[in-house]
């Protein structure tokens, strides 16, 4: 029975989280359009969320899960704890690294990603991808 309410749980929520990523995804359409603006926006969104693609649901979480669960079932919940901050202190230096090499480079980052051939119009620096790029680097990698 518990296994059925997990499993209950977590489809609930991943229903939700289905019919909220629609509705950002119709109100960003809504906003922006279809247009050089919308393009731009995109191309800028690629770059963060490669970063919450390999940090928050990507390999970290893979590698991260198991070995703090065999932290804890092997030396208790102090040194999984331990192992928790210390694996958050390199998450964090690491993000700090990749934040301040994006903000410096952005430019020619943005250059270095494909783009659709609609949003080739876009100059390849020009501010608002970069804009957007950097300043959302922090917050969807760390998440």
């Amino acid at each position: 029975m518990a296994l059925l309410r997990s499993v209950a749980t977590v489809g609930s929520y991943t229903a939700i989280s289905r019919v909220f990523g629609f509705i950002r995804d119709v109100l960003t359409a809504a906003v922006l359009g279809a247009g050089p603006v919308a393009d731009a926006f995109f191309v800028a969104q690629r770059l963060p969320n490669l970063f919450r693609s390999l940090f928050a649901e990507g390999a970290f979480s893979a590698a991260f899960v198991p070995l703090f669960a065999g932290t804890m079932a092997e030396h208790g919940q102090e040194s999984a704890r331990i192992f928790a901050e210390d694996a958050l202190a390199v998450l964090l230096a690491a993000l700090l690294g990749f934040v301040l090499l994006g903000e410096i480079f952005m430019p020619a980052v943005m250059d270095a990603i494909p783009r659709s051939s609609s949003s080739r119009s876009i100059s390849p620096g020009s501010p608002f991808p970069t804009f957007c790029s950097s300043r959302w680097l922090p917050f969807r990698a760390g998440c």
